[in-house]
């Protein structure tokens, strides 16, 4: 790759992201850093990667792409990076980059395609559940445009986010159940605790609060995340593979049905975390969370 100081144009093509073509422009009103768009990818591009990519291993629909201008890719890469975190947190089903075009600014012409690093992957298997496309419509720019900018702004000043939300993408490019559950323990461990003592009931007593409205929510919330964080210990030190029913209370339950319940508290974690510290930016989460098991009336203020 060129190493001087003109600038490169990056193309990221987005795996299995889809905007109906009649709403697409709600993509003009996303809110990106300048020197970031959205657009559709191009003939030449997509005849590119048919001759480069193997579908069969790779069958994402490419209809859209990121174009992001830069020296070289990691400035690229980093400012790609809070996008596709940012749709993640959104909602869930598949999204995520396999591959990247380089284009000579000046020529046009493309000079290299490689594969993308980890964290942006999306995994893609034949044994999969058929979920389908990640499905962007103009309702959901608004709350994509404040959880973007709150994004980038909390990844600036805070590690342990910027940890968590790198272990909550790396679930995305593994096929194996019991990494995906491992990746996300760890990213609610990076939020929620600090210390080493009583970390599994900390765990779960500090999400049924951050995250339960309701006695009923608060209860199930402490219980899946109870099993768990069981689980994760027989992962780490059994080497134990999730079974396909888990056992919740006196309820076996499908295990896919258990991985979306976790996964979806991992996602909700993340963005309302986010939009705690855009507003408590003074407060200490952590001593909030302890306050809050204790006293009543904190918790009650925990909540508005």
């Amino acid at each position: 790759m060129k190493t001087n100081e003109q600038q490169l144009t990056f193309v990221f093509p987005l795996e299995f992201f889809y905007v109906r073509r009649n709403d697409r422009a709600c993509l003009d009103k996303l809110e990106l850093d300048p020197q970031i768009c959205i657009r559709e990818i191009t003939a030449d591009e997509e005849k590119i990667l048919q001759e480069h990519v193997s579908q069969k291993l790779f069958p994402g629909h490419r209809y859209l792409c990121l174009k992001v201008k830069a020296q070289n890719v990691h400035p690229a890469l980093e400012a790609v990076r809070p996008i596709i975190s940012t749709f993640r947190l959104l909602k869930p089903w598949r999204v995520g980059i396999n591959f990247y075009l380089v284009y000579d600014v000046p020529t046009k012409g493309v000079i290299e395609i490689l594969l993308a690093n980890a964290p942006m992957e999306i995994f893609w298997s034949p044994l999969e559940p058929k979920r389908g496309s990640y499905r962007f419509s103009s309702e959901h720019v608004e709350v994509f445009n404040r959880l973007y900018k709150g994004c980038k702004k909390v990844i600036l000043k805070d590690e342990k986010f910027k940890f968590a939300i790198a272990r909550f993408n790396q679930s995305y490019s593994t096929k194996y159940f019991a990494h995906k559950l491992l990746d996300w323990m760890i990213t609610l461990e990076a939020i929620f605790l600090t210390g080493e003592s009583e970390k599994a009931f900390r765990l779960r007593t500090y999400m049924s609060i951050f995250l339960g409205g309701t006695s009923v929510e608060k209860e199930e919330i402490w219980t899946f995340i109870k099993k768990a964080y069981e689980l994760r210990g027989k992962i780490v030190h059994d080497g134990a593979f999730l079974p396909r029913l888990i056992k919740i209370g006196n309820t076996k339950i499908p295990r896919q049905t258990f991985m979306d319940k976790i996964e979806n508290y991992v996602r909700l974690s993340l963005r309302k975390y986010v939009e705690w510290k855009m507003t408590n930016r003074t407060l200490d989460f952590h001593r909030v969370l302890d306050k809050s098991i204790y006293n009543i009336r904190e918790r009650s203020k925990y909540h508005t």
